[in-house]
């Protein structure tokens, strides 16, 4: 077994790869400059705590390895288990999504209830010490400069905790989030940092949470509306907390970005209604809010790009440093996909560490993790690249045209089609690699309707032209 481990961060990123490090390590040590709460409370680094949280149901699967029992503490908490097809009434540009008994399940609850119980699991652990209020300020090097060998400390907000001014490990975990310092470390050691690649939609939140009459009976969990205007793309969610109130969050892109004033909030929520649907019976999202308690203040959040750090593409990274969770890869929030790839990152470092600290095990770490990262980082930029272009008019290479009218064309079939929902939902909870969303039976029904659409405007376009003449 190696000898001791430090973590930077203590997210869910950095929460989870200390847990997962006990496996191999006889110490782990985690810093954070927070004053870490007792109690279930929004951490100051981690503002977007405020907002809608979504465990996948691959994160679930993870966070239970990690930390057996979880989902049965986070049920009686008041955490409600929900079924992300049959729990979830989601309404789109096509309709009504398909809704039926499915194995994606997770809890819904606070990020706040989240991160303190896998807190709690984490401090009880013998091997860890959690160390708060202090500051990682570099990376100290081997002798021979080979690798890096520790970290240096200095107390941020007198905090008092015990620690030294610097501290020897093994391996050094970065998972401070998107505020990650360590490109500008290693630059400081005289390594080359990694190259970034930003997808920025301009999507912008705002939150509220509610409280709900008690006769509000939906035969639902989770509502979600989401479509794509003229001028950006706009969406909402009402989530179910373990307080047994709601969560309120809307979205916009571009120009559609949600005010934070009331009356612009509940305006925002009223546009929400797609007017094919202007006399749709069922209360949507505007509905339900005229008849809701407010509990808190509206709030914002605007950091939403999609963020990768390419530690991969790296000539040279020394060992004893590896990078995980937002601080290696940050995603779109709408997405839902944050928490659970920071959970998958730490189970990907304890399999990788079954072998030891070989020569060369950073840089061969972030190749992997990459690759492993790759399907959500697909997932959230392609819609968000895709918007971009569109507000942008740029043309798009005829491959990539041919991609985009694929997925667009799957997406509106899996409003009618149960098969290719659930091949979607699969994939979008990352129990499925994006191939499951090109199978032979799938592909040859998306490329069937996308010859009929073709077929229709050929049609449109002709008539077009004939009346003209």
């Amino acid at each position: 077994m190696l000898n001791h481990a430090i973590v930077i961060g203590g997210s869910i990123a950095g929460l989870s790869a200390a847990q997962a490090l006990t496996r191999v390590f006889q110490r782990v040590t985690l810093l954070d400059r927070d004053a870490l709460p007792e109690t279930p409370e929004i951490r100051k680094g981690a503002p977007q705590g405020r907002h809608i949280h979504v465990l996948l149901a691959r994160g679930r699967q993870v966070l239970d390895g990690l930390f057996p029992g979880l989902q049965d503490e986070l049920g009686r908490a008041g955490a409600p288990m929900v079924d992300w097809v049959g729990d979830v009434a989601a309404l789109t540009e096509q309709g009504w999504m398909p809704r039926y008994a499915s194995e994606l399940r997770s809890r819904a609850c606070s990020r706040a209830l989240l991160e303190h119980m896998l807190r709690r699991r984490v401090q009880s652990n013998p091997r860890v010490t959690i160390i708060d209020c202090v500051e990682v300020d570099g990376l100290l090097t081997s002798p021979a400069r080979a690798g890096i060998s520790g970290v240096r400390l200095s107390p941020r907000g007198g905090g008092g905790n015990r620690m030294t001014c610097e501290m020897a490990a093994d391996l050094m975990v970065d998972a401070s989030g998107r505020t990650s310092r360590a490109p500008e470390w290693l630059r400081g050691l005289g390594f080359a940092a990694p190259e970034e690649t930003v997808v920025n939609a301009r999507l912008a939140y705002a939150s509220l949470a509610v409280r709900l009459p008690a006769s509000f009976q939906p035969g639902w969990k989770v509502l979600l509306q989401r479509f794509r205007a003229s001028r950006g793309r706009r969406g909402g969610g009402l989530y179910p907390t373990e307080s047994g109130d709601w969560l309120v969050t809307l979205g916009g892109a571009q120009e559609a970005q949600p005010p934070i004033d009331e009356a612009g909030f509940m305006e925002f929520a009223r546009k929400l209604r797609p007017e094919a649907l202007a006399n749709e019976r069922q209360p949507l999202l505007y509905d339900l809010l005229r008849e809701a308690q407010p509990l808190s203040p509206i709030v914002g959040y605007q950091r939403t790009d999609n963020r990768l750090r390419h530690y991969e593409r790296l000539a040279t990274l020394p060992d004893g440093l590896v990078v995980l969770g937002d601080a290696v890869c940050a995603f779109n929030p709408v997405y839902g996909q944050g928490m659970s790839v920071a959970a998958m990152g730490a189970e990907f470092l304890f399999g990788a560490l079954r072998s030891g600290l070989q020569p060369g095990f950073a840089l061969n770490f972030q190749r992997a993790l990459a690759k492993q990262n790759a399907t959500a980082w697909m997932l959230a930029t392609g819609d968000d690249a895709r918007g971009m272009e569109v507000a942008a008019s740029v043309a798009l290479p005829a491959a990539a045209r041919l991609k985009q009218r694929y997925i667009e064309t799957f997406l509106q079939m899996a409003g009618r089609d149960r098969a290719a929902h659930h091949a979607f939902m699969r994939v979008a909870h990352l129990v499925a690699a994006p191939s499951a969303l090109f199978a032979p039976a799938l592909a040859t029904r998306v490329f069937a309707r996308m010859a009929l659409q073709a077929a229709h405007h050929g049609g449109q376009r002709r008539a077009a032209k004939g009346a003209i003449a």
